[in-house]
């Protein structure tokens, strides 16, 4: 649990930094209020103690801090007072909201299960439509991750198709119904991904296009990039 000073910094919410600042140097802080008398009164560098650098006694015996000694209290109680000033300040970890990478992770992860995928292979897809950049416009005017037609934001009633939620939710529902339509033969949903289920009829296989054929390549080829890394944890 530690000391009552640890966890009332901690209850408080200072950043980490800044607690163990403050708990490794809680006698002076304890003592502040003498620092400031004590550097209030004898600050006037004629006297014996504005001369002495740290401490000095007078002749009753008792200890008179120095002006630098002062200074040095009001600083340290401004690093406590303020922390978000100081270079050591970082918000909490549990504070920080998640990074873009980790939130399309956790979309991939919830639409591959939802809609029967893996999500190495929708993972493929994205790398190669969009690089994963969420605001991708091609000369086509596809858009978002997922590299989304007009057309099909509309049929999926996709809002904003650079939300990467809906982006990838309509994607990975498009690429489920294309397996489906073609029993599950991965290199045909995604030649008919790329250049359309009509252009697939008439061949029954990837139609012989160079860019069609590049783009199942590169998929393909990352998917099982992506489905190695998996097995290696």
């Amino acid at each position: 649990m530690g000391s009552p000073f640890q966890r009332l910094t901690s209850r408080i919410g200072y950043p980490d930094g800044a607690r163990r600042l403050i708990c490794a140097n809680r006698e002076i802080f304890c003592r502040f209020p003498s620092f400031v008398s004590c550097w209030w009164s004898h600050s006037d560098p004629k006297t014996p103690y504005g001369r002495n650098m740290v401490k000095r006694s007078d002749i009753s015996g008792a200890v008179r801090w120095s002006p630098i000694l002062g200074a040095c209290g009001i600083m340290i109680a401004m690093l406590a007072l303020y922390p978000s000033l100081v270079w050591f300040d970082r918000p909490h970890p549990l504070s920080q909201p998640a990074s873009s990478e980790d939130r399309i992770s956790r979309f991939i992860a919830d639409y591959a299960k939802h809609y029967r995928l893996e999500p190495a292979l929708l993972r493929a897809v994205i790398k190669v439509e969009s690089d994963f950049n969420p605001t991708a416009v091609s000369s086509k005017g596809a858009r978002g991750l997922m590299q989304l037609m007009p057309p099909t934001v509309a049929a999926l009633n996709v809002a904003d198709p650079f939300n990467p939620d809906e982006n990838i939710r309509a994607g990975a529902g498009e690429l489920r119904r294309l397996l489906n339509r073609f029993n599950g033969n991965v290199a045909l949903a995604l030649a008919a991904y790329h250049a359309g289920e009509a252009r697939i009829g008439p061949h029954i296989s990837v139609p012989p296009y160079r860019s069609t054929e590049r783009y199942v390549g590169k998929v393909l080829w990352y998917y099982h990039l992506f489905m190695d890394r998996e097995k290696q944890g």
